[in-house]
């Protein structure tokens, strides 16, 4: 017999898995990425590519500090922001990465 549901995992009569309540729709979900419908349906997403970043502090020996910025969306990449003061009301802002 065909299995009758394609949005539930069912083992000895108890659901495991049930997915009949998703509220995803392909605009929800980055291009390039695959989700479930409620109806247990592939579907290809449709939303444009988000970076995610993430900013951290790093404090130096010398009691200056620097800022990190991971790029989470493409392999963790990560860039050192070195940000200088040039005496004059200026800064410098160095991004090496």
């Amino acid at each position: 017999m065909a299995n009758a549901y394609k949005n539930k995992i069912i083992f000895n009569g108890n659901t495991l898995i049930d997915i009949s309540d998703t509220t995803a729709v392909a605009s929800d979900v980055s291009i390039g990425k695959s989700f479930y419908l409620a109806d247990g349906s592939k579907a290809n997403g449709t939303a444009p590519s988000v970076d995610y970043y993430y900013i951290s502090s790093v404090n130096n020996g010398d009691g200056s500090q620097n800022l990190v910025i991971t790029d989470v969306a493409n392999g963790n990449d990560e860039y050192l922001i070195v940000i200088e003061d040039n005496g004059d009301d200026t800064i410098r802002i160095i991004i090496i990465g």
